[in-house]
């Protein structure tokens, strides 16, 4: 009974799922990320914006109380109203002025409530709402002489608490004189009570947001102004909840603390980012739809494209079953059709290979008998020559030389009849010099030869019986009607990787008609070997053992026939392997 496998398509159609959504959570998770701190970052700035403006605005609306009473109207009457031993002429004249002075600045100034003068003889002076008195404007003033930012400018801003109804901000201010030796006098100190409702209509009007707000914390930590008028008058401390936390009407909103250009006072601003945010939630909605139902239509097409694509694997999968006799009970791994496809290939590229390996003996043994047939081939013909020239020889009375040939025939069948396929160089030449030797016995002077082959090329390996079958050819035909010495010479270099050999002569050289022919019959692939003998046998011999690359050229003019042996680079022995043919 076959198992139920599950469709390749499905299969992937679901890995394809799980990554859609894995890479859309990412990303929206990444949009979201990137779309918070982006409108943080907005909202930051804005922020920044918002606190700077509405600390420049209060500055510039509270320097204008500071600078009346730090003006040159003050100095002039003290100038005026002392004698040269810097005292002053006449309390009595001098408070008068004083008074008329701060009466001015009262009726005169926009926004002031109250003012309060002390001098330091006790004698005071209150126009404008009641401040409480004198024992609590002394308090004040007390309580601002420990304040270093008080020490520093002689004056400093505070939220009137206790003083007329808790909604006036209160500037303290010291009169002092300096005379003509630069001594300090201390002459007492004024009070401005100023309506908080006048500054928080004009510092505050441009601030309408719901979700932030701004406070305005004097040097005690008391609320002096907010955007939110029921924090004024409280306690800062008592509405934080940790670092840069701020907590109203049970809501934890987050805080950024900066100095203020009043001197003594801390510039908050309070926000809730997410509260802010959800002014683009209908967005955020849109969005995320878009996402879902771009989601959706791409996984329709996906799966559509999907079990479009995998039909032709269907149908590969139908002939495969069809045609793999094993059955997919025999495929343990085969849960689909990739899979029952790649065992069932797999079993047949493993029946492939034996197949092939079979077929690459058959060839082996082929060539094997091929080359066998070829050396068998050189035998013949070497002894009917070198038994023709031992018969000559003892024909014209040369008996003296006939044991030296001998010798020579001996070691070079010795040579051939080895049994080796591959032999060095060095014996390749010295089996060519035992026939040099029958040669030069036979003709003398008549003939020479040279080996000019490096120890190095030498110690190399070749097909045997390599050299010997073109020097016989040499003295066989180039030669004929030639009146001058005959020479042949034997040399050898390595090109690149290859060993490229020369045997040349200086005989009469060959016809272009013959040269061609033999190019012809060296070209030839029709058979492994024919009848004939040399330079084919070699250059076959050649091809069979190196590959095609390798081979015989010849070469010819009328001043001799040179022959380009090409080879490998064999540096051992290889016994029993052919090329591929």
């Amino acid at each position: 009974m076959h198992k139920k496998m599950t469709p390749f398509w499905l299969r992937f159609y679901v890995i394809c799922f799980a990554l859609i959504c894995v890479i859309t959570l990412v990303v929206s998770v990444t949009f979201g990320y990137v779309f918070f701190e982006r409108n943080k970052q907005y909202l930051d700035e804005s922020t920044n914006n918002i606190m700077s403006y509405a600390d420049s605005t209060l500055y510039n609306y509270l320097s204008k109380f500071s600078k009346i009473v730090g003006s040159t109207n003050i100095s002039e009457l003290i100038y005026n109203a002392k004698y040269s031993d810097n005292s002053y002429a006449g309390n009595g004249k001098y408070r008068t002025e004083i008074v008329r002075l701060f009466d001015n600045i009262y009726s005169e100034t926009r926004g002031i409530d109250a003012i309060f003068y002390m001098d330091k003889d006790g004698y005071y002076y209150n126009t404008g709402a009641n401040m409480g008195g004198k024992s609590v404007c002394q308090s004040i003033y007390e309580q601002c002489k420990t304040r270093d930012t008080f020490i520093a400018s002689k004056e400093l801003w505070l939220y009137g608490k206790n003083v007329i109804d808790d909604k006036n901000l209160i500037l303290c201010r010291e009169i002092i004189y300096l005379d003509s030796s630069y001594a300090k006098h201390e002459l007492g100190f004024v009070l401005i009570a100023v309506d908080s409702n006048a500054v928080y209509t004009e510092c505050f009007s441009f601030f309408n947001s719901t979700n932030a707000g701004l406070i305005f914390a004097d040097s005690e930590g008391i609320i002096a102004l907010a955007s939110n008028k029921s924090l004024t008058g409280q306690k800062y401390s008592d509405y934080t909840v940790g670092k840069n936390k701020f907590i109203l009407s049970g809501v934890v909103k987050s805080t950024k603390n900066v100095e203020s250009r009043i001197s003594g006072w801390e510039n908050i601003s309070y926000t809730n980012v997410f509260v802010a945010f959800s002014q683009n939630k209908n967005s955020m909605v849109i969005i995320l739809l878009f996402i879902l139902t771009c989601l959706l239509v791409i996984l329709l097409i996906l799966k559509f494209c999907l079990r479009r694509m995998s039909r032709p694997i269907s149908d590969l999968f139908n002939i495969v079953k069809t045609a793999d006799n094993k059955g997919a009970d025999k495929y343990p791994c085969a849960n689909n059709e990739i899979a029952y496809i790649a065992s069932a290939f797999n079993n047949m590229v493993d029946d492939l290979k034996t197949e092939v390996h079979n077929n690459y003996l058959s060839k082996i043994k082929l060539k094997e008998a091929a080359m066998e047939a070829c050396e068998r081939q050189m035998n013949p013909h070497f002894l009917y020559n070198t038994l023709q020239m031992i018969q000559m020889m003892s024909i014209v009375g040369d008996e003296k030389k006939i044991p030296t040939v001998t010798n020579c025939v001996g070691k070079m069948l010795r040579f051939n009849l080895n049994g080796e396929s591959q032999v060095k160089l060095s014996e390749e030449i010295k089996n060519c010099e035992y026939y040099f030797t029958i040669l030069k016995l036979r003709y003398g002077d008549m003939f020479n030869y040279r080996i000019i082959v490096p120890q190095d090329i030498q110690n190399l390996y070749s097909i045997k019986f390599l050299l010997q079958p073109f020097v016989e050819n040499a003295v066989t035909h180039a030669f004929k009607g030639k009146k001058d010495p005959w020479e042949i010479v034997v040399m050898a270099t390595v090109v690149w990787s290859d060993v490229i050999i020369i045997i040349k002569d200086n005989g009469s050289g060959i016809t272009p008609e013959k040269l061609e022919e033999i190019k012809q019959r060296l070209a030839r692939k029709d058979k492994i070997y024919d009848s004939g003998i040399g330079i084919k046998n070699v250059h076959d011999r050649l091809e069979l053992f190196y590959g095609e690359e390798y081979g015989v050229d010849v070469f010819s003019t009328n001043r001799g026939t040179q022959i380009m042996i090409h080879m490998p680079i064999v540096e051992k022995s290889v016994k029993g392997e052919l090329q591929d043919a």
